[in-house]
């Protein structure tokens, strides 16, 4: 049998709605789990991933296999001669709806960058931390620039090399601990919030020593290279915006006879070019521009300054939720409609 003829003979609803009922498990598994592993750990080995180990020795399709055979099978519907007749055009509106939704989720995933900003009063800022992702910079003390920046694009363990390629600096890693609890790490820390450690050896210039990299409070860790003098840090990806992002007033409202905060808003300014915009950030009423979301989330009090934090988040595919529903809503009327005209 060729492959469009086995491809013709799957019952691809029949999976589709089975594979439905088993990614519900797997969100109900991969929840529960947030509570040990944290947010972004468990999104990673539950949700990001195509195969899951249970015990680290029975693997069983993740999200991401199941998510690949649904967005075949609704494709093989929307393109086959049934969904093409009248009577069944709700039906082929549904599923365009639910590829619309999957696109999306797809290009979230691929594309889509989430971080957070922290401001005080009067700050200004064109960049935001990356929460999820890491990066080793190098800091050129005589000049107080940033001389390299190696972004990891996962998180290095025991054996691995890095190389800053511009200042031909080569590393070894001796040891790695993404989620570790030290006495650096802040307190009341969740799983999210744990320190990540880099034990590094410089293979360059006859130097032979070793360093502790942390993301929290992380001392400076000073390096002698062809005559020059580096600081390198471990901290959180920085993403560049092209526009500046500037604080201006930040209000807080509290319960009646209480510090428990009932609502904060901040007032901000966007400096694009020459174009300078006001606007507000509430709770549940975020600012978008060229692309971005600023979420008022919360704000930190370290006595001496007042921060209001905000959730950034690029998404290219934020729209495809919206035409999903839209064309789910209009199949289902459809379908309704058009079987009562049968029927009659």
């Amino acid at each position: 049998m060729s492959f469009a003829g086995f491809f013709d003979k799957v019952k691809f609803l029949k999976i589709i709605f089975y594979s439905f009922l088993y990614l519900m498990g797997i969100v109900v598994w991969g929840t529960l789990a947030q509570k040990n592993l944290g947010l972004y750990e468990a999104q990673k080995l539950y949700f990001s991933s195509w195969i899951i180990w249970i015990w680290n020795i029975v693997p069983i399709p993740g999200c991401q296999l199941v998510l690949a055979i649904c967005y075949m099978g609704l494709l093989k519907q929307i393109f086959s001669k049934d969904s093409l007749r009248l009577r069944n055009l709700g039906t082929l509106l549904t599923h365009v709806g639910s590829w619309f939704l999957l696109t999306g989720g797809l290009l979230t995933q691929v594309g889509s960058q989430e971080g957070m900003l922290m401001l005080a009063e009067g700050q200004r800022t064109n960049k935001y931390l990356d929460e999820n992702h890491l990066e080793l910079v190098a800091f050129d003390l005589e000049t107080s620039n940033e001389a390299e920046i190696l972004s990891l694009k996962r998180f290095p363990k025991a054996g691995d090399f890095l190389t800053f390629e511009k200042l031909k600096i080569k590393v070894e890693v001796i040891e790695a601990c993404q989620f570790c609890k030290t006495s650096a790490s802040p307190k009341n820390e969740d799983a999210d919030s744990l320190d990540s450690v880099l034990e590094i050896r410089f293979l360059n210039g006859g130097v032979d020593q070793r360093w502790v990299l942390r993301k929290w409070n992380n001392s400076p860790m000073k390096i002698e290279l062809d005559g020059r003098i580096y600081n390198f840090n471990l901290r959180n990806r920085h993403h560049d915006m092209p526009f500046d992002f500037e604080l201006s007033t930040f209000k807080k409202e509290v319960y009646p006879g209480t510090l428990l905060a009932r609502s904060y808003e901040s007032l901000v300014y966007i400096q694009d070019g020459p174009l300078r915009q006001r606007a507000e950030i509430k709770m549940n009423e975020p600012l978008r521009y060229k692309g971005y979301s600023f979420y008022q989330t919360s704000y930190e009090d370290d006595g001496a300054n007042v921060y209001s934090v905000f959730m950034v988040v690029k998404n290219h595919g934020r729209l495809f939720p919206y035409v999903s529903s839209l064309l789910l809503c209009l199949g289902l009327l459809v379908h309704f409609f058009i079987r009562r005209f049968y029927a009659v």
